[in-house]
């Protein structure tokens, strides 16, 4: 609604209606009490001056002529009710139905305004009518600003939200491969026992331990250190692809194995070797390059197992069994 259209609601408000509708069939019901008074002294002054056989006669004229002023009177009161009352009530009620049409189910204040007719009656319902109108407008005006109220709520808790997550991510997150850390890991370790708990028991684990970072750090820097993580990192995730990889310290890499990873393990771990043995003996590669690294790995067996931790310990027993051999 424009602001036009408010100050003609305001200017509806303050009208006064100088055609009230009690007054206006006050009115009508005196007149007709009045014509049958009229009629019934009329009537009265002939009878006294009449015989017996002519009264006959005056009666059926009477009567009928007092049917005929009843049925006019009763006629103008339909007609004047019709116009007066019943017109009008309809108009509000069509302006009504309009109005549940457009509101319902919309998100927008301005369907709230209901487009009253103009009466031009002068009374009561005229005033109602202006009423609802001027009521809708301020409902609009107020639900409007609810929306706008909880729109921008509802943005902010978008934000702070979309920041949670962030903050979430970033705290599972490690910063120097982009997998996930070792809270990362506690929280799909939780996860795993809870499935373990519920009989799923399908799963795996598998330890890499990447060789000589000490010593790639101490003669060629740090950043050569983190390059060699990175590369190891890469091919940890691209043999086990359908299984979450965890930076669980500073050389060490976590793989919970899973569906297609954990049917075909043995596969995975032959396949994973064979390509640290190609990487260590390509003497192309800088020092840093000829990636070696250390793979355990252990399968939930319920003969064995009683927990998670029982399934860890033996991939890591066996991770370091192989890092052993690899340096003697």
């Amino acid at each position: 609604m424009k602001k036009t259209e408010k100050e003609i609601v305001e200017k509806k408000k303050k009208k006064k209606y100088k055609r009230p509708l009690a007054r206006s069939i006050f009115f009508l019901c005196l007149c007709f009490v009045l014509l049958t008074s009229v009629v019934m002294g009329v009537i009265s002054f002939i009878i006294l001056k009449k015989t017996n056989e002519e009264m006959i006669r005056f009666y059926i004229i009477v009567s009928i002529v007092t049917t005929a002023l009843v049925v006019l009177c009763v006629s103008v009161m339909v007609i004047w009710i019709k116009k007066r009352v019943i017109i009008p009530l309809k108009k509000i009620e069509k302006a009504a139905k309009a109005f549940d049409e457009k509101a319902n189910l919309k998100l927008s204040s301005d369907a709230l305004i209901l487009d009253m007719p103009e009466l031009g009656s002068g009374d009561e319902l005229e005033s109602l009518s202006n009423t609802l109108s001027s009521m809708s407008y301020s409902m609009k005006t107020y639900v409007g600003e609810l929306l706008l109220s909880a729109t921008e709520e509802a943005e902010d808790d978008i934000e702070e939200a979309k920041k949670a997550e962030l903050l979430g991510e970033l705290a599972i997150k490690d910063p120097l491969t982009g997998i996930r850390n070792k809270t990362g890991y506690d929280r799909e370790v939780k996860k795993t026992i809870w499935e373990l708990e519920n009989n799923i028991k399908s799963f795996g684990v598998a330890l890499v331990d990447l060789n000589g970072l000490t010593g790639i750090n101490e003669e060629y820097g740090n950043e050569k250190g983190d390059e060699a993580i990175i590369k190891l990192c890469h091919l940890v995730c691209v043999i086990f692809a359908h299984s979450p990889v965890f930076r669980i310290g500073g050389d060490e890499f976590a793989v919970i194995l899973k569906g297609s990873d954990y049917d075909q393990s043995n596969e995975l771990i032959a396949r994973f070797e064979s390509e640290i043995e190609k990487l260590s003996a390509d003497e192309s590669l800088k020092n840093w390059q000829r990636t070696s690294a250390a793979i355990g790995y252990a399968l939930y067996d319920e003969r064995r197992d009683l927990s998670y931790d029982d399934v860890f310990k033996r991939a890591d027993k066996e991770m370091y069994k192989k890092k052993s051999k690899m340096n003697s």
